[in-house]
């Protein structure tokens, strides 16, 4: 709510009077809840472009964070974060598994026990961040981290196969005959011969692929051609159609 004041003219002196203007509502809102409705404003109307995002390294908020989101396209309407508190890795974390339980994505893919979720654990299975780079989830989100996350999880919500999860693996699925799809994993360019992936499991569920898969890399101690390779598996799946998406799961 903007204040303009008037000037008026008295004998010698000047004297300036406020003048509210806007609708009768916002008239009647507390200053905090001014800059709420502001604040939710902002996060309809702007967008982010992410890769400036990455270019920089502050604290989010959670209007900084949900706009990051809505500006790869993912949904927002069921996230609860305050608009003006900092928001830390745990934050974030329930905030995307909520995502994806809201498209569909079972977290749990690979088992049939109920278990307590770790929202945090839950991204670093899905490639989504890599856990263990950071000591504490109750630490502040930074841009940097963030973007990579949303870019992250924009891969699985939105099937883009080209892209690398948080550990530089992709996927392509071909169609072959009978029904038949070869699905393989791409770990990208590596320094020596001591880099392997290997595709330990996948079940089909509603029209979601999930490929389980696990990594290896240089042991010390252990003899490896210095070479550069490019590290793949793949295997030949039933399935009539191309999966809506193609979702990895890392192994533990």
């Amino acid at each position: 709510m903007k204040k303009y004041f008037l000037a008026l003219a008295v004998g010698s002196l000047l004297i300036a009077i406020p003048v509210a203007y806007g609708t009768a509502a916002e008239q009647n809102m507390s200053a905090s809840e001014v800059n709420n409705r502001s604040a939710q404003t902002e996060v309809i109307n702007n967008t982010v472009n992410i890769d400036k995002v990455m270019e920089k390294d502050s604290e989010l908020t959670g209007a900084q964070f949900i706009n990051m989101l809505a500006s790869e396209g993912i949904l927002i309407d069921i996230l609860h974060l305050d608009n003006d508190k900092q928001v830390t890795i745990k934050d974030a974390a329930v905030s995307m598994v909520s995502i994806m339980q809201a498209k569909g994505i079972n977290l749990t893919p690979f088992t049939n026990q109920r278990k307590e979720i770790d929202p945090v654990e839950v991204l670093n299975d899905f490639g989504i961040l890599d856990t263990s780079k950071f000591p504490s989830a109750d630490n502040p989100l930074d841009s940097k981290t963030s973007a990579n996350m949303v870019k992250n999880l924009s891969i699985i919500i939105n099937a883009k196969a080209d892209n690398q999860n948080c550990y530089g693996v992709n996927y392509i699925i071909t169609p072959e005959a009978n029904g038949q799809h070869n699905i393989e994993l791409l770990w990208g360019r590596k320094s020596s011969s001591g880099y392997a992936i290997k595709i330990e499991e996948t079940v089909v569920e509603d029209d979601i692929l999930y490929v389980k898969y696990s990594t290896s890399e240089p042991q010390t101690g252990s003899a490896y051609l210095t070479v550069i390779t490019y590290p793949s598996d793949a295997i030949t799946i039933s399935m009539e159609d191309i999966p809506s998406k193609v979702v990895l799961v890392k192994s533990k």
